[in-house]
């Protein structure tokens, strides 16, 4: 009588090994994509008086997973420096915030403004960056003319949607309800 063929199974292990490597790599690579897709809403809020403590530690997983070799991650575009308008103009106190019936909201427009006229420092990260005037709700000018400037919101943790947004002529316009519209706190210079 002939022996019955023991029918041998391929080895799986092999397989797995690198179908688990290719999806752990995908993930990483999406991953990555993902935190340089997103936008840098973030805010950045520099607290000068409290003082820097290192984190502590944290300690390793038990079980850690065997590494896999990642690809580097790309340095991040680094971003536009803040700037004041360019050339001699009006000072703060050519502001025409009369139609703010605060006072108080009146001197926080006039110290952002005040510190655009000097080149800072300016206290979001973000203050100086690139306005672009996708609504078009202010003068149509070539990419790199506006750029924004946070107004600081009473009871606000971040950047809030007060804006003072500068013109490279030294305009300053303003907008209480993150740029739905906007008011001419300065006109441009000459």
């Amino acid at each position: 009588m002939a022996s019955p063929r023991r029918l041998r199974r391929p080895r799986r292990a092999p397989t797995f090994a690198v179908v688990l490597a290719l999806l752990i790599g995908v993930a990483v690579a999406w991953r990555q994509s993902r935190e340089r897709a997103a936008p840098a809403e973030a805010p950045s809020r520099v607290d000068e008086g409290a003082p820097s403590v290192p984190a502590p530690p944290v300690p390793a997983p038990s079980n850690p997973a065997p590494p896999v070799p990642a690809p580097p991650a790309p340095a991040p575009p680094s971003p536009a420096p803040p700037r004041a308008p360019t050339g001699p103009g009006p000072s703060a106190a050519a502001l025409d915030l009369s139609w703010l019936a605060d006072p108080d909201e009146q001197a926080t427009v006039a110290a952002v403004a005040a510190a655009i006229d000097r080149g800072g420092p300016f206290r979001y990260r973000k203050d100086g960056a690139i306005f672009e005037n996708r609504e078009g709700r202010l003068p149509r000018r070539a990419r790199g003319y506006w750029r924004e400037y946070t107004v600081p919101t009473p009871g606000e943790d971040d950047r809030g949607a007060r804006r003072l947004v500068g013109g490279d002529r030294r305009e300053l316009y303003y907008t209480r309800d993150h740029y739905r519209s906007f008011r001419v706190v300065r006109g441009a210079a000459p």
